[in-house]
């Protein structure tokens, strides 16, 4: 079965875009594999092109660093993980939350931060199959949730409300 690019994730044959990063799949093989190293207990996941020395080991996770990034910002620990989407729904749960009712926004930021941090873990622990980060949905991230957060201020202040009262 083929591997996305991206993110490793297996696809359907004649798939064109990954379900779980989205991005768009070539029309020749997909060049990442995975290979699960049953008597180490340790995952690889492809890294480039087989040409180029085949399988490597994926980067370790800090889990008290994917914690820290969903603190600092709702579901940025989940895009470290590897799991785009996840922290998309985390960061507009919040930011939505936040805005329309309060207390529940701050629920969702805390099931946030645990969720990087366990992920995180059971990806360094061989239960979960380690997905290299992508630093462009970082990035990307990063500045939607700073435009959210003014957009969010903006309207805060132009309603007369508060997240508090």
């Amino acid at each position: 079965m083929p591997f996305c690019e991206s993110c490793g994730a297996e696809v359907k044959t004649g798939a064109r875009f990954c379900e779980d990063c989205g991005a768009a799949l070539t029309d020749q093989a997909p060049s990442s594999a995975r290979e699960e190293s049953k008597s180490s207990g340790t995952v690889k996941t492809a890294v480039g092109h087989p040409d180029q020395g085949g399988l490597a080991p994926a980067p370790p996770k800090n889990a008290a660093l994917a914690a820290i990034a969903s603190l600092l910002c709702p579901g940025l620990g989940q895009i470290y993980n590897g799991s785009t989407v996840l922290g998309v729904v985390i960061l507009v749960g919040t930011v939505s939350g936040l805005y329309l009712v309060g207390f529940p926004g701050f629920i969702l930021w805390a099931y946030g931060v645990f969720n990087a941090f366990e992920t995180a873990g059971r990806m360094n622990s061989g239960q979960k199959t380690p997905v290299p980060h992508n630093p462009t949905h970082i990035v990307i991230f990063v500045i939607g949730a700073a435009i959210a957060s003014l957009v969010l201020g903006y309207l805060l202040t132009a309603s007369g409300r508060s997240l508090f009262g």
